[in-house]
């Protein structure tokens, strides 16, 4: 006779995500700004950058992005674990006009 003791056998610990978002707190409008989550901590599979336009940048744990007009912007970043749990971090910035 076999047993299976699956059910008994330990499991990996899934570690929760924790979203962890770095990036500038002031840049112009039309350059290039980075974004990065891989300071994010846990298990994660997928990473969800936003932007208040309406953007989105999937499964990149860092990311660019161009904003055209001034003002403060908010910039989200929500992380996904493989049990499903999740985890949300908001970033502020500040975007100036460029003087020319």
């Amino acid at each position: 006779m076999t047993f299976d003791f699956w059910p008994f056998a330990r499991r990996p610990k899934i570690r929760p995500p924790r979203a962890v978002i770095t990036g500038p707190s002031f840049a112009f409008a039309g350059d290039v700004v980075s974004f990065g989550g891989s300071s994010s901590t846990g298990d994660i599979i997928h990473w969800r950058f936003g932007f208040e336009e309406g953007v989105t940048a999937w499964d990149q744990p860092n990311v660019t992005y161009v904003f055209t007009n001034p003002g403060l912007r908010i910039v989200s970043l929500v992380v996904i674990g493989p049990s499903g749990l999740v985890s949300e971090a908001s970033h502020q910035i500040k975007i100036s006009e460029k003087n020319t």
